[in-house]
């Protein structure tokens, strides 16, 4: 596999993933509008949900050890792949969970339902809001020249490139 190849696989699980949660989520908290109720069940046993969650990770993981192992899975309706992206899930589930502990926002951006990526490093512009095409770290790092954004002007009187104010569309 080739590193442009890794990031399109990055790409594609991203997207299959994100899609899994929304349906998965919708089954798991239905009942209220707390994407975290199932895990939050273990309280009921004492364990914390993020340690609830883990659990439910380890599983995903002796999983894929075994098909690593046995190179099948006896249960047809789950693959391999299957339960990497329940992992990749997990993962990002988790981190909304600590966020939540910690009282940090989920994310200081606005996000869409479309996961669009940086057109130099493949960086998610959903989480750093930026609409040009480019995330803010490739701007900065110069690997991105001003001719090729749309909208950007230079200041003489400061010195500084401005850039235009981001339009961020929800596609909810």
């Amino acid at each position: 596999m080739t590193r442009e190849e890794l990031f399109e696989l990055h790409k594609w699980a991203c997207n299959k993933a994100f899609e899994t949660m929304k349906k998965k989520n919708n089954d798991y908290a239905h009942k209220d509008d707390d994407p975290f109720a199932n895990f939050r069940a273990s309280l009921e046993f004492g364990v914390e949900p993020e340690i609830g969650l883990l659990l439910r990770d380890m599983d995903k993981s002796k999983r894929i050890e075994t098909f690593v192992n046995n190179g099948e899975l006896k249960v047809n309706d789950e693959s391999e792949e299957d339960a990497c992206l329940d992992k990749l899930n997990y993962a990002i589930l988790c981190l909304g969970l600590l966020r939540e502990r910690r009282g940090k926002p989920v994310l200081n951006a606005i996000i869409t339902d479309k996961i669009i990526f940086c057109k130099n490093c493949n960086a998610n512009l959903n989480l750093i809001a930026n609409n040009y095409g480019y995330c803010k770290n490739c701007i900065e790092k110069g690997a991105i020249t001003s001719s090729m954004i749309v909208g950007y002007t230079y200041s003489e009187k400061s010195g500084e490139d401005i850039f235009p104010p981001p339009v961020i569309k929800s596609e909810r």
